[in-house]
């Protein structure tokens, strides 16, 4: 889907479990084949909205989007906590 208008192009998904649901033909993969096709595709920016996800792979996500020049988003919960690190920024 792309989003010209903003400035967009939606690739697709990357999710840790299969799931029965209308954009199953939108996922790329797995969490552990992000990295690959982000530099496969010269992506420059990744959203994620995962729940519950370790410190640890957000720091390792963190060093991988730095290392490569891609703006790393993440999409918290009101209970989660943001990366002590992180600028944050509220919608809505």
């Amino acid at each position: 889907q792309s989003y010209k208008s903003f400035g967009y192009t939606f690739l697709g998904f990357f999710d840790q479990k299969t799931r029965n649901n209308p954009y199953n033909h939108l996922v790329k993969g797995n969490i552990e084949d992000l990295k690959s096709y982000c530099k496969k595709e010269n992506i420059d920016e990744i959203y994620v909205a995962l729940p519950n996800l370790s410190p640890a792979f957000i720091e390792e996500l963190q060093k991988f989007a730095d290392a490569n020049f891609i703006y790393l988003r993440i999409v918290i919960e009101g209970s989660e906590k943001a990366p002590s690190n992180a600028n944050v920024f509220t919608f809505g």
